[in-house]
Order: structure tokens, then sequence, then C-alpha cells
């Protein structure tokens, strides 16, 4: 007997694609879509949603003639749907939708670039470094948002926004957005976090300050671990010891130089000076200790930052110590 079974085949469905639109002002520009060239005059292509993509422009800075004018051009940046998103040569972005660019050039040679050094500071000047701050249109190299300090570059008389955050770091905050200090640029406020500059000068310094809202981040020094181990009394009566001393910054900053050092039962010797160069929030170094001890019994102390070289957040807390016996 024969039975028939009804089979289902599903098919997975296809994503939507969506229509990238390149164009230029300059018909005889030419455009790279991802390896792929197009005139000024335009071309389309299709993209699924989430590729990446990359525009480049084969004249750059400038083109010697833009259509029927022979005048020099120069490249303004590239503009999506009206918006000014980059002036460097290549345009890497994220297609999501249907999306129109123009490569736009416009009258001018190139004038002269303007580095535009990016910084945050508190109000008296320390500097507060990995603040990230917000900048459009990409630069002249195609970069763009950045963590403190860094550098972007732009055209003279181009406009750019620097955009801070209004708290920083997050989700914890210790600081709080007060103000833009800029030097050598036009500047105009846009909101109370971002500024639009447009450079009149070589260099431009740009710094946002910040006041301090939360307590002040600072190294923490311990002595994390004592490790010793004592040999039995040689004929003279003393006992060797060998051990280490695990020395860590439980901190939230780096810690500058500082000193471990080494008491045998509360004296201190030059030998057991261990001067270190520096210690980063989070690692730890080890001390090594060898020594010699009559018999009896002795306390042995491993103090980190003994000689108060580093201000920490917590001062109580650099010592290990332990009793060692030296017996038969």
């Amino acid at each position: 007997m024969t039975m028939n079974k009804e089979v289902k085949v599903t098919y997975a469905a296809q994503p939507a694609l969506v229509k990238l639109t390149v164009s230029s002002n300059c018909e005889n520009a030419e455009i790279d879509v991802n390896g792929q060239k197009v005139s000024g005059k335009g071309g389309s292509f299709a993209f699924k949603p989430g590729d990446k993509v990359q525009l480049s422009v084969r004249d750059f800075p400038t083109i010697s003639a833009c259509g029927v004018l022979t005048a020099e051009h120069i490249f303004e940046g590239w503009y999506d749907g009206g918006t000014l998103t980059s002036i460097g040569q290549r345009y890497p972005f994220t297609i999501t939708q249907d999306t129109e660019i123009l490569a736009k050039y416009r009258p001018g040679t190139a004038g002269r670039q303007c580095e535009v050094m990016i910084d945050a500071k508190t109000l008296n000047g320390t500097p507060i470094s990995g603040v990230e701050i917000k900048v459009s249109p990409l630069d002249y190299k195609s970069n763009g948002d950045g963590q403190t300090p860094f550098v972007r570059l732009f055209h003279e008389n181009t406009d750019f926004v620097l955009d801070a955050p209004l708290e920083w770091p997050t989700p914890t905050p210790k600081y709080a957005f007060h103000i833009w200090g800029v030097q050598g640029a036009q500047v105009t406020a846009i909101s109370r976090t971002a500024v639009k500059l447009r450079c009149t000068s070589g260099n431009v310094f740009a710094t946002a300050f910040y006041e301090q809202t939360g307590p002040l981040a600072l190294p923490d020094l311990t002595a994390d671990t004592l490790s010793l181990s004592v040999s039995k009394p040689d004929r003279t009566g003393m006992c060797s010891v060998i051990g280490v001393a695990i020395v860590k910054n439980i901190g939230e900053e780096n810690a500058g130089p500082f000193t471990t050092g080494i008491f045998v039962d509360g004296k201190s010797f030059p030998d057991f000076d261990f001067p270190s160069s520096g210690l980063k929030a989070g690692e730890s170094q080890s001390v090594p200790i060898v020594t010699t001890l009559r018999i009896g019994r002795h306390l042995i102390e491993a103090v980190a930052d003994w000689k108060n070289e580093v201000n920490e957040s917590n001062e109580q807390n650099n010592k290990a110590a332990r009793v060692v016996e030296c017996k038969e």
C-alpha cells in the first residue's frame, strides 16, 4: 500500500534591499563605491541593510575643472540628504535605508589646513583622558569622534561641530560639563555641550572643561600578600627566610613612583627598600624577601609606599604582616 505524504518546503525570507544613489555637482568627477567607479553624473547601487559602504573621490583636494567651468574647484565634502557628513577623500558608513549622497565641489583653491587639538580638563587645569567627544563632519582624514586628547584636521573656513558628554564617566559620573574653551576659531554655541567652530588660524585648541562632582579618583596601594618560608637553624643558630610580598594598586588611578619597605621586628634596613617607578590601577608587582633570622619569633612586615610618596584614597591598608619562628 502506498501512502502519499505532504512535504512542506520553507524558504527563508530575503531581506529587502536598500538603494544608494551617488552623484556629484561636477560631472567629470569620479566616485568609487566599494570598488565600483561611477562618474559625477551619478549611479545607483543596491545593498542589504547594515552593509558597510565606502565612498571615495579620485580628485582630492581639488579638481582642475567642474563641468564647463574650467576654474579649479575644491572638494567641499560628502552631503547626505543635504547634511555635510565628511570633508575627507573617503567616506565610510553603514547603510540602513535608501540614501542619496552628493560629492560636492565648490570654486576655489585648497586653503591651509587647521590642526584642531581637542582635550578635556577640570576647572583647575588637570587633564581628563578618555572623554568621548563627538565630531562632525568627518575630518580631512575621514576621522570623526575621539577620546581626549586627540587631533582632527579641517580646512580653513570649514564649519565643524564638537559635542561633549554632559557627565563623565558613565554610569557613575564624577565630572559635570561646564564650558568649552576655544582658541584660534570662531565659536557659535548650538547647545549646552556643543559648539560650532570655524578655524581662523593654523592651530585650534578646543578644551571641554568639567567640574568635579564625585569623589576624586586616586590610587590605593596595598600589600596584598606576604608569603614566607623559614629554614632550620644552621650551626651558627641562624635561619634563612625566603619569601615574596605582592603589592597591588586597588585604586581607580595609576600610582606614581613609590617605595615598598620590608621591616623585621619593626626595624627597616636600606637593603630592604624596594623603589618602584609606578603601578597602574588594577595591576600588581612582587617584592622579593631574602634575609636571615636568629632563633626565636620575629615579626616581618611589608609596607607599600612606606615613605608616603603617593596620595592614596586609603592610607590604612598598606601593610601585610607575618610572625615567623626560627626554631629547631
